[in-house]
């Protein structure tokens, strides 16, 4: 595309961001993006530009680098940044959301998602989001910071950690998700398929061009024409399970972006049923153990 050039993978942060010790700020960015995801920094020569350019890159969780921007921080086409995040709390917009906890301690939050509710704002979400209600349940702890260490899709129900400290983000963890698919799936299998934007799509993926995906899983139970199955990623691209699972025939009930049915459930039958993290700090190791949504539901 004439006017865009493609400069360097980084790794962007809802909050401000340091980049050789100059501070970028969200200004400098697209407000529509998915935080804490694999973007591509982009430099566009015109402002006429950005518009098509976010269009163009959307898919890619691009940042876009005004004109002004390069001449003022003195970056140039092809430089190589190193990019920190700066630890200051920002003004969040609080909403009295109750969720529940699953777990808690000085380093950790875990809650229960509900459906319905992006981990971020976004468009048509702006003040329902996982950040606005841990807003507010941390409104009383001075410069909180919102550091989800993994996202869940905003139909997606289950365990979500928080962490409290920059320590804490710097957890293991493996994460086991469930879903209730449409026929009888095989009793085990791995999904070995590459995911990447639909041609002509921002939001809905598909299988077959794109980024290494693996998803592995296990058929818990069959009954009545649908499975129960427990999957394990081996790689995190959006909509992973989804796509995967429409790919082999057998869409997540309720997800009628890739296939499913909403005849007998009122949105995807997909949940994040059990996590496992693990922290070490000074030597002292702090198994936390396994954290499961045991709501009884999806």
């Amino acid at each position: 595309m004439d006017g865009i050039e493609k400069v360097l993978p980084i790794y962007v942060y809802q909050n401000q961001m340091q980049a050789n010790g100059i501070t970028l700020s969200r200004l400098e960015a697209t407000d529509n993006l998915e935080w804490y995801s694999s973007m591509l920094a982009l430099h566009y020569t015109e402002s006429s530009m950005k518009e098509q350019a976010i269009s163009a890159f959307a898919g890619e969780r691009a940042v876009l680098l005004s004109e002004s921007c390069i001449e003022r921080t003195g970056f140039s086409v092809g430089d190589t940044l190193t990019l920190t995040l700066l630890e200051t709390g920002e003004a969040y917009e609080k909403a009295d959301l109750p969720f529940a906890v699953l777990y808690e301690d000085e380093d950790f939050l875990v809650l229960d998602k509900p459906y319905n509710m992006p981990v971020h704002p976004s468009p048509g979400h702006d003040r329902d989001s996982v950040l606005n209600a841990a807003a507010w349940y941390f409104q009383n702890t001075p410069d909180f910071v919102f550091r989800p260490l993994y996202r869940l899709d905003r139909d997606t129900t289950g365990a979500l950690v928080l962490a409290k400290n920059k320590f804490a983000a710097n957890a293991k963890l493996t994460k086991t998700y469930r879903a209730v698919c449409e026929g009888e799936t095989p009793e085990s299998g791995c999904v070995n398929v590459p995911i990447g934007l639909k041609p002509g799509h921002k939001v809905e993926r598909c299988a077959g061009i794109g980024d290494e995906a693996v998803t592995e899983f296990q058929t818990v139970k069959t009954s009545g024409g649908d499975s129960l199955v427990d999957f394990h990623l081996k790689t995190g691209r959006t909509h992973q399970i989804r796509v995967h699972m429409a790919h082999l025939g057998h869409p997540v009930a309720g997800d009628d972006l890739y296939g499913g049915h909403l005849d007998r459930t009122e949105h995807q039958m997909l949940c994040c049923r059990a996590v496992h993290f693990f922290l070490c700090i000074f030597r002292k190791s702090t198994g936390i153990g396994s954290i499961n949504s045991n709501t009884g539901r999806l």
